[in-house]
């Protein structure tokens, strides 16, 4: 909003930093969602933690990504094709604790022989932007000139390219969108190698662990 009102930006150059800047947004809430596969109890400390350790990492694969997506394209379909590819690159850098390099090719390798997957994925996430992004200006023009009444036409997304409330609106969507990405990364994984039962041993494992260090002081207490 200041690039646009103050710098003098115009909407066709800040949707892009939008996307880019919603791109790195994204790893707190897949941080947590990570988190809470596993520990039902995370907090908001180990999600800035995670945030710390994987954020140059997370960068780094965004980057690596655009730079893909640009170089694609040459050929008309060439940026859909590396982003059906490359649909899980985050989810493969923060739960498999990959590097930037790493995470990429662990996800071209996780969609090997199934890009439909990654296309329907990514066309999925897209829309839900999208939606959000368009409640976001019809609430907003809506509030602002029927509600409160506030005189002057402003601006609005079909006639002027972008607006505030479709910007707030795209934004709001993020983690809903994050979130569905992760689950449909969980779905793949749970077919392809069986993750549920590994997260059940692992809720098991940490259950036993919790009795282990809970029992000696209940038997302090009782003695």
């Amino acid at each position: 909003v200041l690039l646009h009102h103050f710098g003098e930006l115009e909407w066709f150059w800040l949707w892009p930093l939008a996307l880019m800047l919603g791109w790195f947004l994204e790893l707190p809430f897949l941080a947590h969602a990570g988190r809470l596969l596993f520990d039902r109890e995370a907090t908001l400390s180990d999600v800035a933690t995670d945030c710390r350790r994987f954020g140059w990492r997370f960068l780094g694969a965004r980057l690596l990504l655009t730079v893909y997506s640009t170089l694609s394209l040459i050929a008309v379909f060439g940026p859909i094709f590396v982003f059906s590819t490359y649909c899980f690159a985050a989810e493969a850098l923060v739960l498999e604790r990959a590097t930037a390099r790493g995470a990429l090719k662990r996800a071209k390798t996780f969609l090997r022989g199934r890009s439909g997957t990654g296309l329907e994925t990514g066309i999925v996430q897209l829309c839900i932007l999208l939606a959000f992004m368009t409640l976001g200006e019809i609430l907003g023009q809506s509030l602002v000139h029927e509600v409160f009444d506030v005189g002057g036409p402003g601006e609005q997304l079909l006639d002027d390219g972008g607006s505030i409330f479709a910007l707030l609106g795209w934004f709001v969507g993020v983690p809903y969108a994050t979130t569905f990405r992760f689950l449909g990364y969980v779905n793949e994984r749970t077919r392809q190698d069986g993750w549920d039962v590994q997260v059940a041993l692992l809720a098991v494992a940490q259950e036993r662990t919790t009795e282990r260090e809970v029992a000696p002081s209940t038997r302090e207490d009782a003695a």
